[in-house]
């Protein structure tokens, strides 16, 4: 699993892993997304939890725009959101450009014309599906021109069971 990975990734990695089994607070979540990011080299980075049906919706922002992000809870735009939608139907990791690729409806191009307003322009997610409770917990990191490719990709699959488990200790729902 590791192969694809240089000494400092790993080194990286391991350290977020270990952050992550630690963490017993937003604050201490919140440490472990900025870590994830970093490894990532991505600008911005936030969380969220739903139950199923979104009647109970739980978010954290580490820097995520204040006014995008206070919109799109106000707004409950996670209902429209393409990458929300994507993880609701297939929990796992994705770079934004490919659910843009393939979302051709006007509401999704709306809302990542507006989410791009914000610099919210290229970004990876990953989606756990937490069996337990039929709730799903989404990681999202972004960038205004970075692109997120097969090694991002890679490291968020490693990281998202272990940031899952730092946002569940929270208990959100």
């Amino acid at each position: 699993m590791f192969n694809a990975f240089s000494k400092t990734e790993i080194v990286g990695i391991m350290e977020t892993i270990e952050a992550a089994h630690l963490s017993a607070n937003e604050t201490g979540l919140k440490a472990v997304l900025q870590k994830a990011a970093h490894l990532l080299e991505a600008q911005y980075s936030a969380c969220g939890v739903a139950s199923s049906s979104f009647s109970r919706v739980a978010s954290v922002n580490v820097n995520y725009p204040a006014k995008w992000f206070d919109s799109y809870v106000a707004e409950r735009l996670y209902l429209y959101d393409p990458v929300v939608r994507y993880q609701m139907n297939f929990p796992s990791t994705v770079n934004w450009e490919n659910i843009s690729r393939h979302s051709a409806d006007k509401e999704s191009r709306a809302f990542f014309a507006r989410a791009g307003g914000y610099g919210l322009v290229n970004g990876i997610s990953s989606g756990v599906y937490n069996q337990a409770d039929g709730s799903l917990s989404v990681f999202s990191f972004a960038g205004g021109d970075d692109s997120f490719g097969a090694r991002n990709k890679k490291i968020l699959e490693t990281l998202s069971p272990h940031l899952n488990i730092a946002l569940s200790r929270l208990k959100l729902l």
